[in-house]
């Protein structure tokens, strides 16, 4: 079974970059090659940026996440904004 996985990123009233990692841990394979390191810079004049990564899904059911490590940083200022959380993905 494959699996898409959509990223949208979102500006923040001026040029808004974001980096870091995003790890899909529910892909087929080993952990560490499931690991998605965006640069995207969203221009001011911009509503959303987005990317999206296919694969297939591991084989072994159980409890995966989808979990992001990500710097949101406003261009030309001090801003910058951690993003840090884990979805929580069920395979069956």
């Amino acid at each position: 079974m494959f699996s898409d996985v959509h990223l949208y990123y979102h500006g923040a009233g001026a040029e808004t970059k974001y980096a870091g990692a995003i790890h899909i841990g529910f892909f087929a394979g080993a952990a560490d090659a499931h690991v998605v390191h965006p640069n995207v810079a969203v221009k001011k004049n911009e509503a959303i940026a987005s990317s999206s990564v296919s694969n297939i899904v591991s084989s072994k059911p159980g409890a995966y996440a989808l979990r992001f490590d990500l710097m949101a940083e406003v261009v030309g200022t001090e801003k910058r904004q951690p993003i840090r959380t884990e979805v929580p993905v069920l395979v069956r």
